[in-house]
């Protein structure tokens, strides 16, 4: 007689006629689902003594068909399970891809970033160099027109000079205060557009 079975270790010894300790099982077929029995070691061999006999008594029907069933359910929730962690394998899968992704995105929202701060840098610097240029230009012009008045005009048209090239050099100094400040601005500015761009991104791809 054959039946699906699985072994167990909770059972007291018992000796076959091969004076061997038999092996201990559990049948798993639907008429017997449950019920324990003994082999023999040997039970598949020329040499076996052929011990195989039921350790528990018969079960009733309903027994025997609530643990049949409660086996089956066991299945499906096993291959459930191997389902599920297949599934789960794939979706870590994607997620390591799709993080990929995302850090390469990442790389060049902040090579675009850096590259635009380093435009307004230099667009800030050369706005600077060119109004420097301007002031100094302005300030040697009226340099050279007081030095012609003191020397053409009275003495008050050589203080009206005097004045105003001390008021270019003032203006100079505050256009160049004003270009820093400017400068700044431009370079927080661009900081702030690189973080929401940044987050742009990552709630895009998640």
């Amino acid at each position: 007689m054959s039946e699906n079975s699985a072994s167990s270790g909770s059972s007291r010894l018992c000796l076959c006629g091969c004076g061997l300790t038999a092996n201990h099982f559990v049948a798993k077929t639907q008429l017997n689902g449950g019920r324990r029995f003994y082999k023999c070691p040997r039970f598949d061999e020329a040499s076996s003594c052929g011990l195989w006999e039921w350790r528990d008594e018969e079960m009733p029907p309903h027994v025997t068909m609530l643990i049949h069933n409660l086996n089956t359910s066991l299945k499906s929730v096993e291959v459930e399970r191997n389902y599920l962690k297949k599934m789960v394998a794939n979706l870590e899968v994607g997620v390591s891809a799709e993080r990929l992704k995302m850090e390469k995105i990442m790389e060049e929202v902040e090579g675009i970033n850096s590259a635009k701060l380093q435009k307004a840098s230099r667009l800030g610097q050369l706005l600077h160099q060119s109004l420097l240029e301007q002031a100094f230009f302005w300030s040697e012009y009226f340099e050279c027109w007081s030095a012609e008045l003191a020397f053409e005009c009275p003495d008050w048209i050589a203080d009206l000079a005097a004045e105003c090239h001390d008021w270019m050099d003032e203006l100079a100094a505050e256009w160049s205060d004003w270009i820093a400040d400017f400068a700044a601005e431009c370079h927080d500015w661009m900081a702030e557009l690189a973080a929401e761009s940044s987050d742009w991104i990552v709630g895009l791809v998640l």
